[in-house]
């Protein structure tokens, strides 16, 4: 497990999947509100400047952040990731952001591309990571295309009632 201070933030919503009663996957979304002082997200630790060439002084940003994955389902459920990823598309709807961040190692920036993700920054260190990473957005303007986006990307096929 890893804590960090922004887990008890109120700006803050983890989710966690399970599969037969067994956490298999979590995501955390953490929701910068420029007209809230204390709505501080982890990228702006480190990405300050992308993030105000982004979402300026006023706009709305939800930052995806903390997704792991079990081992076990590493390479096995692309349903998984779409319901973790469908959870911070739609709470970013619902806040009304302009855009999604998350910061990422380099290498995992294609699987990010296929939730019209891009890279807005060059490569550098968060405090206390030991890896590299960069910052990418994902534009929210075509929100309401963005599920079903992701869901024919990871070629998921809707789960019946």
């Amino acid at each position: 497990m890893f804590y960090d201070q922004y887990d008890l933030s109120k700006n803050c919503q983890s989710r966690i999947e399970y599969i037969n009663g067994m956490p298999a996957a979590a995501i955390r979304a953490c929701i910068h509100d420029p007209l809230q002082k204390d709505n501080v997200i982890p990228a702006m630790e480190i990405f300050h400047e992308e993030i105000q060439a982004i979402a300026g002084h006023s706009d709305i940003i939800v930052e995806s952040n903390k997704f792991v994955v079990h081992p076990i389902f590493q390479r096995k459920s692309l349903k998984l990731k779409y319901d973790l990823f469908s959870f911070i598309f739609n709470l970013s709807i619902k806040a009304g952001a302009r855009c999604v961040v998350t910061a990422v190692r380099e290498e995992h920036a294609k699987f990010y591309k296929k939730m019209n993700f891009y890279s807005i920054s060059g490569v550098k260190r968060y405090p206390g990571l030991n890896f590299d990473t960069v910052l990418l957005a994902s534009d929210m303007s075509s929100a309401n295309e963005l599920p079903a986006k992701i869901q024919q990307r990871f070629s998921i096929q809707p789960t019946a009632a």
